[in-house]
């Protein structure tokens, strides 16, 4: 492929993002390694690099009217996250009306944490290009994805010491 060219879209053609509903997101670190934290035993031990990470994710909801951020983790070089988009007005009659789509969310959590990051350590690159997105279309499989996302850490670190 033509370098000027990009990729195919990772979106589900023809489907609106602006959705509400559960949406499992994967975002993955610019550089490969350890940059969010390391794995040790059965969980990741988060860096500040990776602690500044989970708190812009647990603060998603308090910056942005309809948007619940639900289960995420930080792995040393990827993040998994749930992001559930709501219409606030059903909670609140005098609640201004969601206007972020699932892209509009991401891009905000990947810019903001990128900030961060370079006022952290002078760095300008902290995600790669895009992201992968799973559109959850019931409760058996959010409470999959869920369990997924939690046991993540558990999976990588079975994984690597079969390896060695």
């Amino acid at each position: 492929m033509p370098e000027n060219r990009r990729p195919n879209s990772l979106r589900l053609k023809g489907f609106d993002y602006n959705t509400c509903g559960a949406y499992h997101i994967t975002l993955s670190a610019y550089e490969m390694g350890a940059i969010f934290g390391e794995l040790a035993d059965h969980e990741v031990r988060l860096n500040p690099i990776g602690q500044m990470i989970a708190q812009i994710w647990e603060e998603l909801p308090d910056h942005y009217p309809g948007v619940w951020a639900d289960v995420y983790r930080v792995m040393p070089d990827h993040f998994h996250g749930i992001v559930v988009l709501v219409d606030p007005t059903v909670e609140r009659l005098d609640a201004a009306p969601r206007t972020l789509s699932l892209s509009d969310v991401v891009h905000r959590f990947k810019s903001y944490t990128t900030t961060l990051h370079r006022r952290m350590t002078g760095d300008s690159k902290l995600w790669k290009r895009g992201y992968w997105d799973e559109i959850i279309n019931s409760d058996p499989q959010l409470k999959t994805v869920r369990q997924y996302i939690y046991y993540n850490a558990l999976k990588d670190y079975l994984k690597r010491t079969r390896q060695t």
